[in-house]
Protein backbone atom coordinates (compact mmCIF):
# COMPACT_ATOMS: atom_id res chain seq x y z
CA UNK A 1 0.00 0.00 0.00
CA UNK A 2 2.81 2.39 0.83
CA UNK A 3 4.54 1.65 -2.49
CA UNK A 4 1.33 1.99 -4.50
CA UNK A 5 0.43 5.21 -2.71
CA UNK A 6 3.85 6.67 -3.44
CA UNK A 7 3.66 5.68 -7.12
CA UNK A 8 0.15 7.10 -7.51
CA UNK A 9 1.21 10.33 -5.84
CA UNK A 10 4.12 10.69 -8.27
CA UNK A 11 1.76 10.10 -11.20
CA UNK A 12 -0.64 12.76 -9.94
CA UNK A 13 2.21 15.20 -9.37
CA UNK A 14 3.19 14.75 -13.01
CA UNK A 15 -0.39 15.25 -14.19
CA UNK A 16 -0.60 18.46 -12.17
CA UNK A 17 2.35 19.78 -14.17
CA UNK A 18 0.97 18.64 -17.54
CA UNK A 19 -2.62 19.80 -16.96
CA UNK A 20 -2.60 22.43 -14.19
CA UNK A 21 -6.04 23.85 -15.08
CA UNK A 22 -7.71 20.45 -15.38
CA UNK A 23 -8.77 21.13 -18.97
CA UNK A 24 -7.65 17.79 -20.46
CA UNK A 25 -7.72 15.08 -17.81
CA UNK A 26 -11.29 14.24 -16.81
CA UNK A 27 -10.64 11.42 -14.33
CA UNK A 28 -7.96 9.07 -13.06
CA UNK A 29 -8.49 5.44 -12.10
CA UNK A 30 -6.87 4.22 -8.88
CA UNK A 31 -6.11 0.48 -9.12
CA UNK A 32 -7.78 -1.94 -11.52
CA UNK A 33 -10.45 -4.50 -10.53
CA UNK A 34 -8.96 -4.91 -7.02
CA UNK A 35 -9.49 -7.99 -4.88
CA UNK A 36 -8.32 -11.60 -4.48
CA UNK A 37 -8.72 -13.73 -7.60
CA UNK A 38 -7.96 -17.40 -8.29
CA UNK A 39 -7.84 -18.21 -4.59
CA UNK A 40 -9.88 -18.19 -1.37
CA UNK A 41 -12.20 -15.39 -0.35
CA UNK A 42 -9.75 -14.00 2.22
CA UNK A 43 -6.10 -13.91 3.21
CA UNK A 44 -5.27 -16.92 5.41
CA UNK A 45 -1.97 -15.55 6.66
CA UNK A 46 -1.43 -15.30 10.41
CA UNK A 47 -1.97 -11.53 10.66
CA UNK A 48 -5.14 -11.67 8.57
CA UNK A 49 -6.50 -14.63 10.53
CA UNK A 50 -5.89 -12.81 13.79
CA UNK A 51 -7.77 -9.76 12.50
CA UNK A 52 -10.57 -12.00 11.21
CA UNK A 53 -11.13 -13.53 14.64
CA UNK A 54 -10.97 -10.20 16.52
CA UNK A 55 -13.99 -7.97 17.29
CA UNK A 56 -15.20 -5.73 14.46
CA UNK A 57 -13.20 -2.48 14.18
CA UNK A 58 -14.89 0.80 15.00
CA UNK A 59 -14.95 1.92 11.38
CA UNK A 60 -16.84 -1.21 10.34
CA UNK A 61 -19.36 -0.62 13.11
CA UNK A 62 -19.71 2.93 11.83
CA UNK A 63 -20.51 1.57 8.36
CA UNK A 64 -23.30 -0.62 9.76
CA UNK A 65 -24.83 2.44 11.39
CA UNK A 66 -24.37 4.67 8.33
CA UNK A 67 -25.91 2.13 5.92
CA UNK A 68 -28.60 0.30 7.91
CA UNK A 69 -30.41 -0.82 4.73
CA UNK A 70 -27.32 -2.33 3.09
CA UNK A 71 -26.93 -6.03 2.34
CA UNK A 72 -24.04 -6.18 4.81
CA UNK A 73 -26.19 -4.69 7.59
CA UNK A 74 -28.84 -7.24 6.66
CA UNK A 75 -26.32 -10.06 7.17
CA UNK A 76 -25.38 -8.55 10.52
CA UNK A 77 -29.02 -8.36 11.61
CA UNK A 78 -29.63 -11.97 10.52
CA UNK A 79 -26.69 -13.10 12.68
CA UNK A 80 -27.92 -11.33 15.81
CA UNK A 81 -25.87 -8.10 15.51
CA UNK A 82 -22.82 -9.85 16.99
CA UNK A 83 -19.48 -8.04 16.97
CA UNK A 84 -16.95 -10.41 18.57
CA UNK A 85 -15.58 -11.74 15.27
CA UNK A 86 -16.25 -11.37 11.54
CA UNK A 87 -17.62 -14.92 11.33
CA UNK A 88 -20.09 -14.32 14.16
CA UNK A 89 -21.16 -11.02 12.66
CA UNK A 90 -21.66 -12.02 9.02
CA UNK A 91 -21.89 -15.80 8.77
CA UNK A 92 -21.17 -17.31 5.35
CA UNK A 93 -20.41 -13.88 3.85
CA UNK A 94 -17.85 -13.01 6.51
CA UNK A 95 -14.72 -13.70 4.47
CA UNK A 96 -15.80 -11.60 1.51
CA UNK A 97 -16.95 -8.69 3.71
CA UNK A 98 -13.70 -8.87 5.70
CA UNK A 99 -11.66 -8.72 2.49
CA UNK A 100 -13.75 -5.87 1.08
CA UNK A 101 -13.14 -3.81 4.22
CA UNK A 102 -9.39 -4.33 3.89
CA UNK A 103 -9.14 -3.77 0.12
CA UNK A 104 -11.35 -0.67 0.26
CA UNK A 105 -9.08 0.79 2.94
CA UNK A 106 -6.04 0.01 0.81
CA UNK A 107 -7.44 1.68 -2.32
CA UNK A 108 -8.67 4.62 -0.29
CA UNK A 109 -5.18 5.31 1.02
CA UNK A 110 -3.72 5.14 -2.51
CA UNK A 111 -6.38 7.54 -3.81
CA UNK A 112 -5.93 9.86 -0.83
CA UNK A 113 -2.18 10.10 -1.43
CA UNK A 114 -2.75 11.04 -5.04
CA UNK A 115 -5.31 13.69 -4.24
CA UNK A 116 -2.93 15.57 -1.96
CA UNK A 117 -1.18 17.01 -5.01
CA UNK A 118 -3.74 17.03 -7.83
CA UNK A 119 -7.46 17.58 -7.46
CA UNK A 120 -9.35 15.72 -10.17
CA UNK A 121 -12.01 13.02 -10.29
CA UNK A 122 -10.67 9.71 -8.93
CA UNK A 123 -12.51 6.42 -9.20
CA UNK A 124 -11.84 2.69 -9.20
CA UNK A 125 -13.39 -0.03 -11.31
CA UNK A 126 -14.98 -3.36 -10.40
CA UNK A 127 -14.96 -6.86 -11.84
CA UNK A 128 -18.64 -7.39 -11.08
CA UNK A 129 -20.11 -10.46 -9.39
CA UNK A 130 -22.84 -11.65 -11.75
CA UNK A 131 -20.63 -14.22 -13.45
CA UNK A 132 -21.15 -18.00 -13.62
CA UNK A 133 -21.63 -19.36 -10.05
CA UNK A 134 -20.94 -16.00 -8.36
CA UNK A 135 -18.30 -17.42 -6.01
CA UNK A 136 -15.91 -14.78 -4.57
CA UNK A 137 -12.28 -15.48 -5.39
CA UNK A 138 -13.21 -17.86 -8.20
CA UNK A 139 -15.76 -16.16 -10.43
CA UNK A 140 -14.85 -12.60 -9.46
CA UNK A 141 -12.21 -10.97 -7.20
CA UNK A 142 -13.18 -11.29 -3.54
CA UNK A 143 -13.11 -7.92 -1.81
CA UNK A 144 -13.97 -5.86 -4.87
CA UNK A 145 -16.86 -3.42 -4.68
CA UNK A 146 -19.52 -5.87 -5.87
CA UNK A 147 -23.20 -5.55 -5.00
CA UNK A 148 -22.95 -7.26 -1.60
CA UNK A 149 -20.24 -4.94 -0.29
CA UNK A 150 -20.85 -1.77 -2.30
CA UNK A 151 -21.82 0.16 0.84
CA UNK A 152 -18.67 -0.99 2.66
CA UNK A 153 -16.66 0.56 -0.14
CA UNK A 154 -18.71 3.77 -0.18
CA UNK A 155 -18.07 4.24 3.55
CA UNK A 156 -14.45 3.15 3.78
CA UNK A 157 -13.12 4.46 0.46
CA UNK A 158 -14.39 8.02 0.74
CA UNK A 159 -11.40 9.40 -1.19
CA UNK A 160 -13.01 7.99 -4.35
CA UNK A 161 -15.57 10.11 -6.20
CA UNK A 162 -17.37 7.06 -7.51
CA UNK A 163 -17.05 3.32 -8.09
CA UNK A 164 -17.53 1.99 -11.61
CA UNK A 165 -18.55 -1.42 -13.00
CA UNK A 166 -16.83 -3.18 -15.88
CA UNK A 167 -20.08 -4.24 -17.52
CA UNK A 168 -19.62 -7.17 -19.90
CA UNK A 169 -23.02 -8.71 -19.21
CA UNK A 170 -24.52 -10.16 -22.39
CA UNK A 171 -28.15 -10.35 -21.33
CA UNK A 172 -30.48 -7.42 -20.91
CA UNK A 173 -31.36 -8.55 -17.38
CA UNK A 174 -27.73 -8.94 -16.29
CA UNK A 175 -26.59 -5.69 -17.86
CA UNK A 176 -29.37 -3.63 -16.28
CA UNK A 177 -28.90 -5.29 -12.87
CA UNK A 178 -25.27 -4.16 -13.01
CA UNK A 179 -26.27 -0.60 -13.96
CA UNK A 180 -28.86 -0.57 -11.19
CA UNK A 181 -26.28 -1.47 -8.54
CA UNK A 182 -23.84 1.31 -9.50
CA UNK A 183 -26.35 4.06 -10.28
CA UNK A 184 -27.18 5.69 -6.94
CA UNK A 185 -27.65 9.13 -5.48
CA UNK A 186 -24.13 8.87 -4.07
CA UNK A 187 -22.61 7.14 -7.11
CA UNK A 188 -23.11 8.27 -10.72
CA UNK A 189 -22.90 5.48 -13.30
CA UNK A 190 -19.69 5.41 -15.32
CA UNK A 191 -18.82 2.28 -17.32
CA UNK A 192 -15.04 2.21 -17.90
CA UNK A 193 -15.09 -1.21 -19.62
CA UNK A 194 -17.69 -2.91 -21.78
CA UNK A 195 -17.78 -5.33 -24.71
CA UNK A 196 -17.12 -4.78 -28.40
CA UNK A 197 -19.84 -7.07 -29.76
CA UNK A 198 -23.36 -6.35 -30.98
CA UNK A 199 -25.19 -6.78 -27.67
CA UNK A 200 -23.35 -3.82 -26.14
CA UNK A 201 -24.35 -1.61 -29.07
CA UNK A 202 -27.94 -1.84 -27.79
CA UNK A 203 -27.47 -1.98 -24.04
CA UNK A 204 -25.45 1.23 -23.82
CA UNK A 205 -28.51 3.29 -24.79
CA UNK A 206 -30.40 1.92 -21.80
CA UNK A 207 -27.44 2.81 -19.56
CA UNK A 208 -27.76 6.41 -20.73
CA UNK A 209 -31.55 6.72 -20.88
CA UNK A 210 -32.56 4.67 -17.83
CA UNK A 211 -29.54 5.24 -15.56
CA UNK A 212 -28.13 8.56 -16.86
CA UNK A 213 -24.65 7.13 -17.34
CA UNK A 214 -22.03 9.88 -17.46
CA UNK A 215 -19.69 7.87 -19.66
CA UNK A 216 -19.28 4.53 -21.47
CA UNK A 217 -16.06 3.03 -22.78
CA UNK A 218 -15.59 -0.09 -24.88
CA UNK A 219 -12.50 -2.04 -23.77
CA UNK A 220 -9.84 -2.49 -26.45
CA UNK A 221 -11.46 0.00 -28.81
CA UNK A 222 -8.05 0.58 -30.42
CA UNK A 223 -8.00 -3.05 -31.61
CA UNK A 224 -11.10 -2.95 -33.83
CA UNK A 225 -9.31 -1.57 -36.90
CA UNK A 226 -8.01 -3.94 -39.57
CA UNK A 227 -6.11 -2.19 -42.36
CA UNK A 228 -7.90 1.01 -41.42
CA UNK A 229 -11.36 -0.54 -41.50
CA UNK A 230 -13.61 -1.32 -38.54
CA UNK A 231 -14.16 -5.06 -38.17
CA UNK A 232 -17.58 -6.44 -39.05
CA UNK A 233 -18.20 -7.75 -35.52
CA UNK A 234 -17.37 -4.40 -33.94
CA UNK A 235 -19.24 -2.23 -36.43
CA UNK A 236 -22.42 -1.96 -34.37
CA UNK A 237 -20.61 -0.88 -31.18
CA UNK A 238 -18.51 1.65 -33.09
CA UNK A 239 -21.61 3.17 -34.66
CA UNK A 240 -23.46 3.35 -31.33
CA UNK A 241 -20.51 5.11 -29.72
CA UNK A 242 -20.44 7.54 -32.65
CA UNK A 243 -24.15 8.23 -32.15
CA UNK A 244 -23.70 8.92 -28.44
CA UNK A 245 -20.65 11.05 -29.15
CA UNK A 246 -22.58 13.18 -31.63
CA UNK A 247 -25.49 13.42 -29.18
CA UNK A 248 -23.32 14.37 -26.19
CA UNK A 249 -24.21 18.10 -26.24
CA UNK A 250 -27.89 17.18 -26.26
CA UNK A 251 -27.43 14.72 -23.40
CA UNK A 252 -25.86 17.49 -21.33
CA UNK A 253 -28.39 20.12 -22.34
CA UNK A 254 -31.40 17.89 -21.68
CA UNK A 255 -30.01 15.83 -18.82
CA UNK A 256 -33.10 16.50 -16.70
CA UNK A 257 -35.59 15.68 -19.45
CA UNK A 258 -37.34 12.32 -19.96
CA UNK A 259 -35.25 9.84 -21.94
CA UNK A 260 -36.32 6.51 -23.40
CA UNK A 261 -34.11 3.79 -24.85
CA UNK A 262 -35.04 2.07 -28.10
CA UNK A 263 -33.69 -1.48 -28.02
CA UNK A 264 -34.74 -4.31 -30.32
CA UNK A 265 -35.17 -7.58 -28.49
CA UNK A 266 -34.49 -10.81 -30.37
CA UNK A 267 -36.99 -11.31 -33.24
CA UNK A 268 -38.89 -8.16 -32.27
CA UNK A 269 -40.68 -6.33 -35.07
CA UNK A 270 -41.42 -3.21 -33.05
CA UNK A 271 -41.28 -1.58 -29.61
CA UNK A 272 -44.28 0.17 -28.09
CA UNK A 273 -43.47 3.43 -26.30
CA UNK A 274 -45.29 5.76 -23.93
CA UNK A 275 -43.81 9.26 -24.11
CA UNK A 276 -45.68 11.73 -21.95
CA UNK A 277 -48.76 12.85 -23.88
CA UNK A 278 -47.75 10.65 -26.80
CA UNK A 279 -47.67 7.01 -27.76
CA UNK A 280 -45.37 5.60 -30.37
CA UNK A 281 -44.03 2.57 -32.14
CA UNK A 282 -40.41 2.06 -33.14
CA UNK A 283 -40.50 -0.21 -36.20
CA UNK A 284 -37.26 -2.12 -36.66
CA UNK A 285 -35.52 -2.46 -40.00
CA UNK A 286 -33.92 -5.83 -39.44
CA UNK A 287 -36.46 -8.35 -38.19
CA UNK A 288 -37.85 -11.79 -38.99
CA UNK A 289 -39.32 -11.81 -42.49
CA UNK A 290 -42.28 -13.86 -41.27
CA UNK A 291 -43.68 -10.85 -39.43
CA UNK A 292 -43.84 -8.81 -42.58
CA UNK A 293 -41.36 -5.91 -42.60
CA UNK A 294 -38.19 -7.53 -43.92
CA UNK A 295 -37.61 -6.35 -47.47
CA UNK A 296 -39.12 -2.90 -46.94
CA UNK A 297 -36.53 -0.16 -47.33
CA UNK A 298 -37.82 3.12 -45.90
CA UNK A 299 -34.90 4.98 -47.44
CA UNK A 300 -35.29 3.89 -51.08
CA UNK A 301 -35.98 7.50 -52.09
CA UNK A 302 -32.79 8.79 -50.48
CA UNK A 303 -29.71 8.10 -52.59
CA UNK A 304 -27.47 8.57 -49.52
CA UNK A 305 -29.10 5.62 -47.79
CA UNK A 306 -30.11 3.36 -50.66
CA UNK A 307 -28.07 0.42 -49.30
CA UNK A 308 -29.23 0.91 -45.72
CA UNK A 309 -31.47 -2.14 -45.46
CA UNK A 310 -28.92 -4.47 -47.04
CA UNK A 311 -26.25 -3.24 -44.65
CA UNK A 312 -28.53 -3.78 -41.66
CA UNK A 313 -29.35 -7.32 -42.72
CA UNK A 314 -25.77 -8.22 -43.61
CA UNK A 315 -24.37 -7.00 -40.29
CA UNK A 316 -27.12 -8.56 -38.18
CA UNK A 317 -27.49 -5.25 -36.36
CA UNK A 318 -30.57 -4.71 -34.28
CA UNK A 319 -32.37 -1.42 -33.91
CA UNK A 320 -31.24 0.77 -31.05
CA UNK A 321 -31.17 4.38 -30.00
CA UNK A 322 -32.52 6.99 -27.64
CA UNK A 323 -35.44 9.42 -27.57
CA UNK A 324 -35.17 12.63 -25.54
CA UNK A 325 -38.38 14.52 -24.87
CA UNK A 326 -36.80 17.97 -25.02
CA UNK A 327 -40.13 19.74 -24.52
CA UNK A 328 -43.75 18.79 -24.00
CA UNK A 329 -44.36 18.48 -27.75
CA UNK A 330 -40.79 18.07 -29.01
CA UNK A 331 -38.48 15.07 -29.35
CA UNK A 332 -34.81 14.58 -30.13
CA UNK A 333 -34.19 11.16 -31.70
CA UNK A 334 -30.87 9.42 -32.37
CA UNK A 335 -30.08 5.84 -33.27
CA UNK A 336 -30.02 3.28 -36.04
CA UNK A 337 -32.19 0.52 -37.44
CA UNK A 338 -35.63 1.85 -36.59
CA UNK A 339 -38.34 4.19 -37.74
CA UNK A 340 -40.33 6.04 -35.07
CA UNK A 341 -44.02 6.74 -35.51
CA UNK A 342 -45.54 9.07 -32.90
CA UNK A 343 -49.18 9.80 -32.25
CA UNK A 344 -50.58 12.29 -29.74
CA UNK A 345 -52.59 10.49 -27.11
CA UNK A 346 -55.30 13.12 -27.43
CA UNK A 347 -55.30 12.85 -31.22
CA UNK A 348 -54.71 16.57 -31.73
CA UNK A 349 -51.28 17.80 -30.55
CA UNK A 350 -48.71 18.23 -33.38
CA UNK A 351 -45.37 16.40 -33.33
CA UNK A 352 -42.09 18.17 -34.16
CA UNK A 353 -39.28 15.89 -35.35
CA UNK A 354 -35.93 17.54 -34.62
CA UNK A 355 -33.68 14.73 -35.87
Amino acid sequence: MEADGKAFQKLMERLAILDPEGETILAVQAENEPGIMNGPARDYGSRATEAFTCPLPEKMLGMLVAFPDSQVAGCWEANGRKTQSWSEAFGRHAEEIFTAYAVAGYVNEVARRGRTCYQTTVYTNVWVDNHRLKIPGKDYPSGGAVSLVMDVWKYVADALDFISPDNYQQTNQGYMACCDCYSRNDNPLFIPESGLLEWNSRFMFSAVADYRAIGICAFGIESILNDGEIGAQEQAVAESLQILGALAPGLVRYHDKPMTAVMQEEYAQYQYLELGHYVGIAYFTNCNSLVGRMGTDWNWHNYQHKDYLKRQQRGGCRGRGIIIQSDENEFLIAGDGFQLNLLPADGETPVNYLA
